[in-house]
């Protein structure tokens, strides 16, 4: 089953790509391979599969999320641009290695508990609905139990 699901990384659909994601966050497997096509599934234009991988980094083991770091900022799962001009080549190159370290960065001031408002300000590069959706995961409890209570059965 880990051979299939990590050849959904690379799918041409972004609903793949998330699956992938979604079996590692389920499985609790972790290895080069994986670690590889999250790197690239963090880097991935689809804000689903991105904020999967962030989600998903906000909660792994400290030695898991440095190991991880290292690769995104090693370039693990950067496409290999191509075009005749290298300095288009460079442009793009510094492009992905900013997007990589900012959704590092947002995945460390998650872990180190801050306010998402705040990071939300602090990124304004980054699409907001990123955000939204780690806030909505991060509330999902207080709303449930907030639901129960006023739906509770006296």
């Amino acid at each position: 089953m880990n051979v299939a699901a990590t050849q959904l990384a690379d799918d041409a659909l972004s609903d793949c790509r998330r699956a992938f994601v979604e079996y590692t966050v389920n499985s609790g497997r972790y290895d080069q391979t994986i670690s590889n096509a999250l790197a690239k599934c963090l880097l991935d234009l689809n804000l689903y599969v991105r904020v999967e991988v962030i989600n998903w980094a906000v909660h792994i083991s400290n030695e898991r999320f440095e190991n991880f770091s290292q690769l995104v900022e090693a370039g693990a799962g950067w496409p290999e641009f191509r075009f005749p001009n290298p300095l288009s080549n460079d442009f793009w190159n510094a492009s992905i290695l900013k997007r990589a370290v900012r959704g590092l960065d947002i995945i460390g001031c998650i872990r180190d508990g801050k306010e998402i408002e705040q990071i939300k300000k602090d990124f304004p590069e980054e699409d907001s609905f990123i955000f939204d959706v780690i806030q909505f995961s991060k509330t999902r409890r207080e709303r449930l139990a907030k639901w129960q209570d006023n739906h509770s059965i006296d």
